[in-house]
């Protein structure tokens, strides 16, 4: 194999792929990024990544020489990458006749990387998708954006450990749907409402998988198509494949948690509801000093009372006239739900100071009713 590449062109390309490399395994393949370049001239060529439990694949403008796969170092192609001159051209050159390394060139510089047999590379065999959908990359990245703060991080608790894709029945009509949830907070979130979309096979996204599907939509505009079965899950664009296995199991029935009732109705400016929660929030330990919020008509104080680190109180105007009640939460659960929005005024609707609260967008925002977070109470 022998080709040329542009460095900024695989810089850009390994930065896509190069996170899903196995930073600790007992296969040194799984360490190994494969370039494979099968036809001969200017063209594409594909770098592949994969821990077994997730494939990426990025193709890349190069000037193929002559055709051929070969398996390199990651970490080591994405530092010669990223400390090449801008505009340099890197040289690749493989021929187990002359040497069983990898040169790899530009001006004066020379590497010589180990290499392994494109051969012991595991590539993921193609699946039978049991429902595709086409969806603009911007929506589904927002989608992942309002879930990803509530994805369970506790390793013991297997079945959380991921984002849930599924689709539901809002008003008579299917709406692709992205959910998480901790325990101690949920968040769903809907796709576009005319986004046509068939029954989709509920499937449990890992957590990893969620993070690399996010950073693969980073910026992307156009359609992005998603596809999925019982075994797995696939996002594909025009120069990036991401796969990925899928947790076995069945979800936790999230909506038991959403109250769908409620004696409370706060509505509020989310950006200052944000800056007060900030502040108070300066004094507070996250465990064991949750923000106290007591509301009254037409106004709620925040406070934090941390023995070690002090006292924070502020208040700011809301729109209820309800009857006066407190409750407490953790600071970070509220901001996370907050920020997870870009809606003007959110409504925050409780049963009383003991219950959980639920937090959306306001009626008449254009976000009303695509996006729900809950964040459970925490003693005062």
């Amino acid at each position: 194999m022998k080709l040329t590449i542009e460095q900024s062109a695989l810089q850009k390309a390994l930065r896509r792929v190069v996170s899903v490399v196995a930073r600790k395994n007992t296969i040194p393949v799984l360490s190994n990024l494969l370039i494979s370049a099968e036809e001969i001239g200017v063209g594409r060529i594909w770098i592949v990544a994969t821990d077994l439990d997730i494939e990426a694949r990025v193709s890349v403008d190069a000037d193929v020489h002559r055709a051929g796969q070969v398996t390199v170092p990651a970490d080591t192609l994405a530092q010669i990458a990223q400390n090449a001159p801008d505009g340099a051209e890197l040289m690749f050159d493989w021929d187990t006749a002359k040497d069983p390394r990898v040169h790899v060139t530009f001006g004066r510089a020379r590497y010589k990387l180990p290499a392994l047999e494109a051969d012991l590379f595991p590539v993921w065999a193609e699946r039978r998708w049991d429902a595709e959908v086409t969806i603009a990359a911007p929506d589904f990245a927002q989608m992942i954006e309002r879930c990803v703060f509530a994805v369970c991080t506790d390793v013991t608790r297997t079945y959380l450990l991921g984002a849930y894709l599924h689709t539901v029945a809002v008003e008579g009509v299917p709406r692709l749907r992205l959910a998480a949830t901790n325990g101690h907070r949920m968040a769903y979130a809907d796709g576009p409402p005319d986004l046509a979309v068939s029954t989709l096979p509920g499937v449990i996204i890992p957590t990893k998988s969620v993070n690399e599907l996010r950073r693969a939509l980073d910026g992307r505009a156009g359609a992005v198509q998603l596809s999925a079965c019982r075994t797995g899950v696939r996002l594909e664009a025009d120069d990036l494949i991401i796969s990925s296995k899928v947790i076995e199991g069945d979800y936790v029935d999230y909506t038991r948690v959403i109250p769908m009732s409620w004696e409370h109705e706060i509505t509020v400016d989310r950006s200052l509801l944000i800056g007060a929660v900030v502040r108070t929030a300066v004094v507070s330990d996250e465990r064991s000093s949750p923000i106290k919020m007591v509301f009254g008509d037409g106004a709620v104080q925040l406070t934090v009372i941390n023995d070690q680190t002090g006292q924070a109180t502020e208040e700011i105007e809301v729109d209820y006239d309800g009857p006066g009640f407190e409750t407490g939460f953790n600071s970070r659960y509220v901001l996370d739900a907050l920020r997870q929005t870009g809606a003007d005024n959110v409504v925050l609707r409780m049963v009383d100071g003991a219950s959980p609260l639920r937090l959306e967008p306001s009626n008449d925002d254009p976000e009303a009713g695509a996006a729900l977070s809950i964040v459970m109470p925490q003693r005062i």
